[in-house]
């Protein structure tokens, strides 16, 4: 993935782990450029039987200072009523692609995590960060509405009552004050190295039941109406996995946890 994109690709690598970053510092602000090549590579990845686990970081000090109100592709979107549908279905679509990745996610933030940002961290099925690392939804704020369906997504992998505060309080979180299942901490150094020991560990369980309880996991954030209706089948392709017998077996003899 080109570097003017904003967007860092790597991978798989022979774990099957995926390393993407945003690459637009300072801010790392999201621009509709950046939003086409998450659009591009999430597909890909989507359909890349390969790839086992997903991490994805940020460069510089800041994860991502959200919108970027200088892309003037961006700015069109303010005073044109199409280019703002247009804005928001893209935007839907990308964050539905992250958020429905068919393999587990995890991602590392320090500094701030503003709006769209806080979509790419929040969405993710694990998340680590720096002590310093605050989530903040502005938009209320400069009026306005936050789209890209990501209230309803945050709302379910963060909690209800977090997403109502940050809303309509407009007021930043600290993540140290939310618990360690829904931010890990990491020192500001090691975020990085955490994440990916994280990723790495996910793409070492066996595939099959890892997509499984991924695939389970997705249809409970879709609130569909019987997330468990397929559990049979999948336990039972799990089960003839030669991954799956071969870490039963390990476990079974004591060799692994």
């Amino acid at each position: 993935m080109s570097e003017l994109s904003g967007l860092l690709a790597h991978g798989p690598d022979d774990r099957g782990v995926v390393r993407l970053q945003l690459n637009r510092p300072p801010g790392n602000r999201i621009t509709i450029q950046l939003l086409e090549a998450f659009e591009r590579t999430l597909s890909a990845l989507h359909e890349d039987r390969g790839v086992r686990a997903v991490m994805l970081t940020a460069t510089g000090q800041h994860f991502s200072q959200g919108a970027d109100l200088g892309d003037a592709r961006l700015a069109q979107a303010v005073v044109d009523h199409t280019k703002a549908v247009e804005l928001g279905e893209l935007g839907r679509r990308v964050y539905h692609l992250w958020a429905n990745m068919p393999v587990p996610t995890v991602a590392g933030a320090r500094g701030q995590v503003i709006g769209g940002g806080l979509g790419f961290f929040g969405l993710a099925d694990i998340r680590v960060a720096a002590a310093n690392t605050t989530l903040l939804l502005p938009e209320l704020k400069r009026g306005i509405h936050i789209t890209w369906g990501l209230l309803p997504a945050l709302s379910h992998t963060l909690g209800e009552q977090l997403v109502r505060y940050l809303a309509l309080s407009t007021r930043p979180v600290p993540v140290s004050y939310l618990p360690h299942w829904i931010v890990e901490r990491a020192p500001n150094d090691h975020v990085e190295d955490r994440v990916s020991e994280l990723a790495t560990r996910l793409a070492d369980r066996p595939s099959t039941a890892a997509r499984a309880i991924v695939d389970t996991l997705r249809c409970m954030g879709r609130d569909e109406p019987d997330p468990a209706a397929l559990d049979a089948v999948r336990f039972a392709d799990s089960m003839q996995c030669p991954e799956t017998r071969e870490a039963l077996m390990a476990w079974m003899t004591g060799k692994r946890g």
